[in-house]
């Protein structure tokens, strides 16, 4: 966290207009307000919006809709803080070079506002500062690749960018000093910044809220939900999901585990893959574990008089007999057990997996 008067040392980075004109263009409007409901999607996955009360599921089910869809980013600037200074370097022969060094940090402001009438920016508020600055490096990921962000030459060079697209420091002064004794020290944070002015969301990107939800509609919303992205697997958070946990039973007792891997079977009757919550492999074998709560069994409508319906969730029940059988068709064994095993009495589940495992050759094994 950076102190008050550290932060008052960031001086603004000034980009160029062409980077400023995309960034308020309807183009970069949209691209923005998707890097942000991207962002907020694998956040989704890694399972922070599951909660280990299933009745807190609805609730928390709002919070991300809401979190998603009433989210705009509105912009991007940059600021750094530097006190680089020259040095002089002596070599043994007498000669002496001049060195930069001393230290400089680079800031990505993402700056992002809420529906003002929705409760979205309170959720956004709430939420841990890991949790923000995940969002913000997965919101930086998407954006950095841009062409329009490539191009501008006076960031090209703090960001990594292509070398031939930079030119920001002079050529006659040797930027990067490897040696122990001197160099700058360099390092860049992403930062999600809040807008709850009209006045400040109009000078970032020169338009309205009312106008600014009407430009991203139109545009149209592309979501990045490729789980190779970087910032998918940054997010370290608690083990606290029904899978996790019962992931970490497993490779205490030295299995290898596949957590919610995507499956692809040679089968006409599947046209994509299918997502088991755990693949559990020894010695050459392997079993499906699904984890099953009350989802599985219903589903709940609120009414226009905002009363709750509650009704069989067939469609989720044809998804699982056909997970099963397309596993057990292949030579794979399916165990599902009750979420509340799993909390309850996750040795219990434990002694299950071991039968299984046993029941499909091999030494026989005991859960300790």
């Amino acid at each position: 966290m950076e102190s008050q008067s550290e932060a008052k040392e960031y001086k603004p980075i000034e980009i160029g207009e062409q980077l400023q004109d995309w960034m308020r263009s309807p183009e970069g409007l949209s691209k923005l307000t998707s890097s942000w409901r991207t962002a907020i999607y694998f956040l989704k996955k890694t399972g922070y919006f599951d909660p280990k009360d299933y009745r807190e599921q609805r609730r928390s089910n709002n919070i991300y809709t809401e979190l998603k869809s009433e989210g705009y980013l509105l912009g991007v600037s940059f600021s750094v803080y530097s006190n680089v200074g020259t040095d002089t370097y002596e070599w043994h022969d007498g000669e002496t070079v001049e060195h930069l060094s001393g230290e400089e940090r680079y800031l990505i402001n993402l700056h992002l506002a809420f529906s003002f009438h929705k409760s979205a920016a309170d959720h956004y508020e709430a939420l841990p500062a890991e949790v923000k600055l995940f969002l913000a490096r997965t919101i930086w990921e998407q954006l950095a690749d841009e062409e329009a962000f490539l191009k501008e030459r006076k960031i090209g060079a703090q960001f990594n960018m292509p070398e031939e697209v930079c030119g920001f420091y002079p050529p006659e002064v040797e930027y990067f000093w490897n040696y122990s004794d001197g160099g700058v020290e360099t390092s860049v944070k992403q930062k999600l910044n809040l807008v709850d002015d009209d006045d400040k969301l109009y000078e970032i990107c020169k338009c309205t809220f009312p106008e600014l939800t009407k430009v991203v509609k139109a545009s149209g919303i592309k979501l990045d939900t490729s789980s190779s992205r970087p910032g998918f697997t940054s997010l370290t958070l608690a083990l606290t999901r029904n899978e996790e946990l019962l992931c970490k039973y497993l490779l205490e007792q030295g299995f290898i585990v596949s957590l919610e891997p995507k499956v692809l079977f040679p089968s006409p009757e599947v046209s994509n893959f299918r997502e088991p919550d755990l693949l559990v492999f020894h010695k050459g074998r392997v079993i499906a574990i699904e984890i099953d709560d009350l989802s599985h069994l219903e589903k709940r409508r609120v009414k226009a008089n905002k009363s709750v319906k509650i009704e069989a969730n067939i469609d989720k029940w044809k998804r699982d007999r056909l997970l099963d059988r397309l596993f057990i068709c292949n030579g794979i064994p399916v165990l599902r057990v009750w979420f509340t095993e799993v909390r309850e009495s996750p040795e219990q589940v434990m002694t299950q997996v071991m039968q299984v495992f046993e029941s499909l050759g091999g030494s026989r094994m005991n859960y300790l």
